[in-house]
């Protein structure tokens, strides 16, 4: 247990209770969302599609374009306009025997899990203290702590993959934090390439991260000092 306060103290800044709150919140909107329906958009469909086609050995396509002549079977197409990230999993799980409805929900909820430690850790530095109306000082910081996981959780189905990103986003954030922190960390860099690979597998967008995080660790090690000595030099 006092492994465990340590642990959640050096996370959190020691905010542990914001921490927590964030935590237990989100816990209660994951099984929630276990036991609710899952709606499937049509961006989902597809992408389910070509996982039960690849699980099938049809490879990575998609047979839900159709012809001019309806009474033809509809054009096979390759992958292309999504990554294969979600399609891949899915397919894993259905060569296990598990239905997509399964698939789904235990890929959601781990990407749930995972984005919630990480954004709680940033809530919890800057949900910090309470403010103050005159002499009274209301526990704002709290109140949005609760709510958070409520209001800022994506839907799980609705908008597609953008669940992947808003799990990954502040994962890579904090890994961005550390590795510029004091010196260059290689583990810690190559740890954030492979985060942000792993989000390209899944979200096409995540490519904007890979350029900040380009940007930032080259301003922070290479442009920056390259600069200051060329400056330096000139003058």
């Amino acid at each position: 247990m006092a492994r465990l306060n340590a642990t959640l103290s050096r996370l959190s800044g020691g905010n542990t209770g914001v921490l927590v709150t964030v935590l237990v919140t989100a816990a209660l909107v994951t099984v929630i969302r276990l036991f609710s329906s899952l709606p499937v958009s049509w961006d989902l469909s597809i992408q389910l599609d070509v996982a039960h086609r690849l699980a099938q050995g049809l490879g990575l396509t998609n047979a839900l374009t159709p012809q001019v002549d309806l009474n033809l079977s509809p054009i096979s197409k390759p992958l292309i306009h999504f990554p294969p990230g979600l399609s891949l999993l899915v397919a894993a799980f259905l060569r296990l025997g598990a239905s997509s409805a399964i698939a789904l929900k235990t890929i959601y909820s781990i990407t749930i899990i995972v984005g919630c430690i990480a954004w709680a850790v940033i809530a919890s530095r800057c949900l910090v203290a309470s403010v103050g109306i005159g002499k009274l000082f209301v526990a704002f910081n709290w109140v949005i702590a609760v709510i958070l996981p409520l209001v800022y959780t994506p839907s799980w189905t609705i908008q597609g993959t953008n669940i992947f990103l808003w799990a990954g986003t502040p994962v890579v954030t904090l890994l961005l934090l550390f590795v510029p922190k004091s010196r260059f960390c290689l583990a810690a860099t190559v740890l954030l390439g492979l985060m942000i690979e792993l989000l390209l597998a899944f979200r096409y967008a995540s490519a904007f991260l890979l350029v900040a995080t380009f940007l930032v660790i080259a301003y922070r090690f290479f442009l920056k000092l390259n600069g200051f000595r060329w400056f330096k030099t000139s003058g």
